[in-house]
C-alpha cells in the first residue's frame, strides 16, 4: 500500500510540473528583418480590398510571427520601420 501511495505521489508531482511548464509563457525571439518583410508582403497579398486595412494587416503579421514563436509588433508602423531598416541595410 505504501508503494502505491508513493507511486501515486510521484506521478502527481510529475503531471503537475509538466502542466505548469506547459502553461508557462512561450519564450519568443525577435524575427530577422527579412522574415518580417516576407511575412508583411504575404499579409498584404492576403488583403481582399484595394485599400489596406492596417488592423487586419497587423493581426495577420502578428499571427504569423506568433506561429513561428517570434515577437510581434504593437503597430503596423513599427513593423514597417523594422522592415525598412532591413531594406536599407541590404543596399
Amino acid at each position: 500500500m505504501k508503494k502505491l501511495l508513493v507511486g501515486f505521489a510521484l506521478i502527481n508531482s510529475f503531471m503537475f510540473s509538466t502542466l505548469a511548464f506547459a502553461d508557462g509563457d512561450v519564450v519568443t525571439q525577435p524575427a530577422d528583418k527579412e522574415f518580417v518583410q516576407e511575412t508583411y508582403d504575404y499579409c498584404v497579398s492576403m488583403q481582399t480590398s484595394e485599400e489596406i486595412d492596417k488592423q487586419s494587416l497587423l493581426e495577420c503579421l502578428n499571427s504569423e510571427l506568433e506561429y513561428y514563436e517570434y515577437t510581434g509588433f504593437a503597430s503596423i508602423e513599427q513593423a514597417l520601420s523594422f522592415a525598412k531598416v532591413a531594406d536599407d541595410e541590404s543596399k
